[in-house]
C-alpha cells in the first residue's frame, strides 16, 4: 500500500539487488537500505568500498538460519557436525580469522542494537 502512495519508494529486484543499492546510494538517488550487516561488510570489503559508505545502524537483531534437506540421509549428523564447528572454531580463534579474510566480524561479537 504504501509503495502505491509514495514516490520516495525505490524498488530494486533481480540477481545483484545489493548491487543495485549501492549504486543508487553512490549515486545519490537514495539516502538508504535495509540489509544483514554482514552481507554489507563483505560486499564493501569485495568492492573495496570501506569508508565510502556507512553503516548507519539497526533496527533489531535477527538470526540466520541453515537448512539441511531431510531427504538427506545425513541431515541430522551435518547440522550436528556444522553446529559443533563452529563452536570450535570459535573457540580455537579460526572462525575471527576466516571471518577476516572476507571483511566481517563474528556474529555473536556485534553490538546489540
Amino acid at each position: 500500500q504504501y509503495l502505491d502512495r509514495s514516490s520516495n519508494v525505490s524498488v530494486v529486484s533481480g540477481t545483484q539487488p545489493l548491487e543495485q543499492l549501492v549504486k543508487l546510494i553512490m549515486s545519490h538517488r537514495i539516502d538508504t537500505f535495509p540489509e544483514n550487516r554482514m552481507v554489507v561488510e563483505y560486499y564493501m570489503s569485495h568492492h573495496r568500498l570501506k569508508g565510502r559508505l556507512k553503516i548507519a545502524g539497526s533496527f533489531h537483531k535477527t538470526h540466520l538460519y541453515v537448512s539441511f534437506s531431510e531427504k538427506s540421509e545425513h541431515f541430522e549428523r551435518n547440522a550436528k557436525l556444522l553446529s559443533e564447528g563452529i563452536i570450535h572454531l570459535r573457540k580455537s580463534g579460526h572462525l575471527t580469522e576466516i571471518l577476516s579474510k572476507y571483511g566481517v566480524k563474528d556474529w555473536q561479537m556485534q553490538p546489540t542494537p
